[in-house]
């Protein structure tokens, strides 16, 4: 073994010691906790945040559902390594679709909310499903 790699290997000892007090120290628990609160408060507001900007760089008259659909099939899409798929049509988009707010063109009302034809054929049976006037 090199002196670097011993020196590596020992910091990396050192540092595995720390974090094990660290978690095992009763004393240290509520802080921890609060940490871990305060980290989890922050990723809520963070997600929060993206639904704001995306919600306000949609087109007029988009799709008000929070989450992207085939334009043709419905919610068939899986994504992976930040790329959808059909998997009915195998049309594919370079970008995570599945996980965005749909900027399809709204052509329904959900009980209230404008949707696409899509997630309008998606929605569960007995749902309140009406064509919104002049976008056949």
């Amino acid at each position: 073994m090199t002196d670097r790699t011993a020196e590596t290997v020992t910091r990396l000892r050192a540092t595995a010691g720390v974090l094990d007090a660290v978690a095992h120290d009763r004393a240290m628990a509520a802080d921890v906790a609060q940490i871990r609160a305060a980290v989890t408060d922050l990723a809520n507001q963070i997600r929060a945040l993206v639904d704001a900007v995306e919600r306000r760089s949609m087109p007029p008259g988009s799709c008000t559902i929070g989450w992207g659909v085939c334009p043709d099939h419905g919610a068939t899409l899986v994504t992976s390594r930040g790329r959808s798929r059909c998997t009915v049509c195998g049309t594919t988009w370079d970008y995570d679709r599945e996980n965005q707010h749909c900027r399809e063109p709204a052509t329904f009302l959900f009980h209230t909310a404008p949707v696409c034809r899509a997630h309008a054929e998606a929605a569960p049976d007995h749902s309140r499903i009406t064509p919104i006037e002049g976008t056949a």
